[in-house]
């Protein structure tokens, strides 16, 4: 999975990129700023891949130890959230 490069949206900082990827955490460069945080935690609720392939990649590590189904239900309910954009 190639996280660097790949846009992300997040609910308070809009869109940005990753530039970096360093086992445990990523950093995003948004319009405000690089900001920093934990992977793949931060793709639970306030961050989504813009790429939907890449999406479900980040949620199949996120849910690895759950049930196929909880994981491809919260995975559905996470895609139709609204994020803001710019």
């Amino acid at each position: 999975m190639q996280l660097v490069g790949s846009k992300v949206i997040h609910k308070l900082f809009g869109s940005g990129v990753i530039t970096e990827y360093t086992g445990r955490y990523i950093t995003v460069s948004f319009a405000a700023g690089d900001k920093k945080f934990v992977y793949p935690e931060a793709f639970r609720t306030s961050m989504r891949a813009a790429d939907p392939q890449l999406s479900l990649a980040i949620h199949q590590v996120l849910f690895q130890d759950r049930p196929c189904g909880d994981s491809l239900q919260y995975f559905l309910v996470f895609q139709n959230q609204t994020f803001r954009q710019e």
